[in-house]
């Protein structure tokens, strides 16, 4: 599957297909998922020549390219939209065909890279991997903020009136201050997830999880 000549997309038919079944947002997996992706199937890479499924130089020539993808160079080579399937089957398929690409003339994505690895296994644990780090600078302060906002709103507003989702069924309506101390409550138990995650989503959780799930097969 290698392409010789020029970078251009290094992805194949099946990351193709899937960015035309998936134009909904606009925004590719964020970029920390993406190297993150390529960490683990290094790790996958060294597993398997390990047991003997690929041979030393093959192992050694998938890692190479796996650690391309996870020091940045090909942060470009993931355009499947954040909105796909539920477990990220297209964007550890598109992963895959980077790497396939680059390893060498008939190296298949699926049989040689992929190699019994499931995308229930991989894209989670990428997300996990990824995730303290860019929730710690981006999404608690912005839910502060909202936090923030949205307290001086419901003073404003305390004695008005809101209509329960289920208001249909009889629900009563409720002050617009209860909804808006329910949607804090909510913000605040979220920031403190994320204050607590990093110590549970560290790589030494990964080999973890490979230990409870591990299989002839790295994943």
């Amino acid at each position: 599957m290698a392409k010789a000549g020029t970078r251009g997309d290094l992805w194949g038919k099946e990351t193709t297909k899937a960015v035309a079944n998936f134009p909904v947002s606009g925004d590719p997996i964020p970029v920390p998922v993406a190297r993150w992706l390529g960490r683990i199937k290094a790790a996958a890479a060294l597993a398997n020549a390990e047991l003997g499924l690929l041979d030393e130089e093959q192992g050694a020539a998938h890692r190479r390219c796996c650690m391309r993808i996870a020091n940045g160079e090909l942060d470009d080579q993931f355009p499947i939209d954040v909105f796909q399937t539920g477990s990220g089957t297209s964007s550890n398929m598109n992963a895959n065909e980077v790497i396939a690409s680059l390893a060498g003339d008939d190296v298949h994505a699926n049989d040689d890279v992929n190699m019994g690895q499931s995308s229930n296994d991989v894209f989670p644990l990428a997300v996990h991997l990824a995730a303290p780090r860019r929730a710690r600078s981006r999404p608690a302060p912005r839910a502060r903020d909202a936090c923030s906002v949205a307290r001086s709103e419901g003073a404003r507003v305390r004695r008005r009136h809101q209509v329960g989702s289920n208001a249909l069924d009889g629900t009563p309506s409720r002050h617009t201050r209860s909804g808006v101390r329910g949607i804090c409550g909510a913000g605040a138990a979220g920031i403190a997830r994320v204050r607590d995650a990093p110590p549970t989503s560290r790589p030494d959780s990964a080999r973890r999880h490979r230990g409870r799930h591990g299989s002839q097969h790295a994943s």
